[in-house]
């Protein structure tokens, strides 16, 4: 398929290039200035560096640039795959790097007219984020730093600023500021099923994200920790299979308190509401005293599960006013999002490789744009070629088929889509139709997006058997000398 959203990668993941990695893999490409016909002038890119108002006197500033404004925006989108890190890294080029001064400031003198970005290295004395998280956004500025100390007792760390065009008429200002050792926030997010309307909001004091994913099950589980409480908590949603029976809370909570892995006491069943609770306390694990108090809760909502963990071990009643406020803080929301919210949240999934996330996201985008289309055709088409990806990935081929089939339908000119089909059918092992679709991708070759190249089957994993086919084999070539 084609790189941006190809089936070339449907059971080789690991080719695909992560959020975090391909963030990396673009600070550090070596950039060259985009001129683009523009004279020698007196104006400048500059900008002042400070932590918490003191200047950043140790920075190394590069000035990266792109060749065009699709070369910007695919560098802002940062897509991950092998065509886009591959285009990236063709239309990005390094001008010059520069020491920041006494002052924290910078000046690159006299660049040509047009897009480019900043980022730059230096080593921060404190820890500006919580300690479990090495990325954060500081206004446009992308800040990654090392989650341990270097010989000089400070953390390593980069900071991205987003593209934007430089007219070389006027100076333009980049300045970056941020204050040292912040307060976490509240921790507030929203867990939600695929292809549901709902999904649980949480709003924690003090707790720390550990881990978002979805389990290959399809169940959407979330994990927290408060680092000063030592409070630890976990929820978990899990939707019914079609067909299957549904068994009450009660009788789940009750086979949990039948653990065998460690001895447990005090065991208390109780309902609030819709809600069974259980809480037992593990007096000791592996010989070791611990005294963790454990709370659960199961909510049976919309033919799915809510389950709840709240844990602390050294328990003292002092601690149990932290129990009620995790509690009262955990509310379903129904409230509907819009095709671009979930777009973009799905894109997030796919980026960090939860395809099965990253399918409950999309596909409640996509039934939105079909009562009421409100995205741009460009993340449309995202939209479309990820959603067929995720179901590819995850082995169900046939759901990928029929999202590409969709998409055709909407687009019957658009050659990405016909390319995507032909590479299902070729993991189906359906040679003729595989070459059907090939036939038309190649019949619409013209009508790529700007910016946006059609794949070489030759190298696709999508067609490596069918490669080894003759007849297979000199279509392709026949397209490619054709077209």
């Amino acid at each position: 398929m084609a790189e941006s959203s190809s089936v070339s990668g449907m059971h080789d993941s690991q080719a695909k290039t992560s959020a975090a990695t391909t963030l990396v893999a673009i600070c550090c490409l070596a950039l060259a200035a985009n001129a683009l016909g523009a004279q020698s002038s007196p104006s400048a890119i500059r900008g002042t560096l400070s932590e918490a108002g003191t200047p950043i006197t140790e920075a190394t500033i590069f000035l990266q640039s792109f060749d065009d404004e699709a070369c910007a925006r695919l560098f802002t989108i940062a897509k991950a795959d092998r065509k886009s890190a591959s285009k990236l890294e063709s239309c990005m080029h390094d001008v010059s790097s520069t020491p920041s001064d006494a002052a924290g400031s910078y000046n690159f003198a006299a660049p040509g007219a047009g897009w480019y970005a900043v980022h730059f290295l230096w080593n921060i004395a404190k820890k500006p984020s919580p300690s479990s998280m090495y990325s954060f956004n500081q206004g446009r500025w992308t800040v990654i730093y090392a989650g341990h100390k270097d010989s000089t007792g400070r953390y390593d760390s980069m900071a991205q600023d987003t593209p934007f065009y430089f007219s070389a008429k006027e100076d333009i200002s980049r300045d970056f500021d941020i204050p040292v050792a912040q307060q976490p926030k509240p921790l507030r997010g929203r867990l939600s099923l695929r292809a549901k309307d709902w999904g649980v909001v949480s709003e924690l004091p003090g707790f720390l994200l550990k881990t978002v994913e979805t389990k290959p099950d399809g169940r959407r589980y979330m994990l927290a920790e408060n680092p000063n409480t030592n409070v630890v908590v976990s929820l978990t949603l899990e939707a019914l299979n079609s067909g299957a029976r549904a068994r009450s809370c009660r009788k789940s909570l009750e086979e949990k308190s039948k653990s065998k892995e460690v001895k447990i006491r005090d065991v208390r069943f109780s309902r609030a509401g819709d809600i069974d609770f259980l809480r037992y306390t593990v007096p000791e694990f592996r010989g070791q005293p611990i005294k963790q108090e454990n709370l659960f809760t199961c909510q049976f909502f919309d033919n799915s599960y809510i389950d709840m963990h709240v844990s602390k071990a050294n328990y003292t009643p002092a601690d149990e006013p932290l129990f009620a406020d995790v509690v009262q803080s955990m509310h379903i929301d129904k409230v509907q999002r819009s095709s671009l919210e979930l777009t973009a949240e799905g894109s997030r999934l796919y980026m960090q490789r939860d395809y099965n996330g990253a399918i409950g996201s999309y596909s409640q985008a996509l039934e939105l744009e079909k009562v009421n289309p409100k995205l741009e055709k460009s993340l449309w088409y995202v939209m479309i070629d990820n959603l067929g990806m995720s179901y590819g990935i995850t082995g169900d081929l046939q759901k990928a088929r029929e999202t590409f089939d969709y998409g055709v339908g909407k687009d019957p000119t658009y050659p990405i889509f016909y390319y995507n089909l032909a590479c299902t059918y070729a993991e189906m092992g359906k040679a003729t139709e595989a070459g059907d679709y090939l036939k038309k991708a190649f019949e619409y070759k013209a009508n790529v997006l700007p910016g946006e190249d059609m794949p070489d089957p030759r190298k696709d994993q999508s067609f490596k058997k069918l490669m080894k086919n003759k007849e297979f084999q000199e279509l392709v070539e026949t397209l490619r000398r054709s077209h």
